[in-house]
């Protein structure tokens, strides 16, 4: 085996494996920024639920 190649073989390697590890992060961040978001817009909903809840309706008779 020569040089060069077990040279580009060894580079290969670390290119796909760093790209690997950059794309599995950057799929955790974003995952862990949906989950951050989700108790803000489940509040959110709570309130405009709640809001339309508090509606009180009188029967006239």
């Amino acid at each position: 085996m020569s040089k060069t190649y077990l040279l580009s073989a060894i580079m290969f390697t670390l290119v796909t494996a760093t790209y690997e590890a950059v794309s599995r992060n950057a799929s955790v961040a974003k995952g862990l920024r949906l989950r951050s978001n989700l108790p803000t817009m489940m509040a959110r909903k709570g309130q405009n639920q709640s809001s339309s809840a508090n509606l009180t309706f009188t029967a006239k008779g």
